[in-house]
């Protein structure tokens, strides 16, 4: 039974000399494992669509644990990404993090939602890349329960009022008085 869906290529293993298993975060499937066979070949007419960090459309169909790629589509390369050591590291480690946070074979809308935002700011560079990495950190640890309290003092429950600090251990900030 083929199977369609859209999803980014979060990373990649050369297997042979032609073929390739691809980490794959999808919109409706999560993180599933693609055998890509023959994709290494110049005349793969896949051969764009499913290298690192490309956004892409994909017919598959499933044998086993795996899924087998049929056919694809490049919707977008992110091509902006390999031009710099420093983006394609950064870009490499917002996939990982993807990768360990996102649920194999479940729904996960808006981790794909928010890797492909982040991947197109950085590739765009629509802002510091210090910015764009603590953004992406802090909207992620805020998707899966993790965000801080950051509307009273973790210390007192206070209001917070004059210079804060961020305080690791409790989860939270502390007021200017408990700090």
């Amino acid at each position: 039974m083929l199977e369609t869906t859209k999803g980014i290529v979060i990373r990649e293993v050369a297997v042979g000399e032609k073929d390739k298993l691809l980490t794959v975060l999808t919109h409706d499937l999560g993180v599933i494992t693609v055998s890509a066979k023959g994709i290494r070949s110049v005349k793969n007419p896949n051969i764009s669509s499913a290298q690192l960090f490309c956004y892409s459309n994909f017919v598959l169909y499933k044998k086993g644990d795996f899924y087998w790629l049929r056919e694809s589509d490049l919707i977008e390369s992110f091509y902006g990404l390999r031009s710099d050591i420093e983006k394609y590291a950064l870009a490499a480690y917002i996939c990982s993090i993807a990768e360990d946070f996102a649920c194999v074979e479940e729904d996960t809308p808006i981790v794909e939602r928010l890797v492909l935002n982040t991947l197109y700011s950085i590739a765009n560079e629509l802002a510091e890349r210090k910015l764009i990495k603590a953004s992406f950190e802090m909207r992620v640890a805020a998707v899966f329960g993790f965000m801080p309290d950051l509307f009273e003092c973790s210390s007192c429950m206070g209001e917070l009022n004059g210079r804060t600090v961020f305080d690791v251990m409790n989860g939270g900030v502390m007021c200017e008085k408990c700090r």
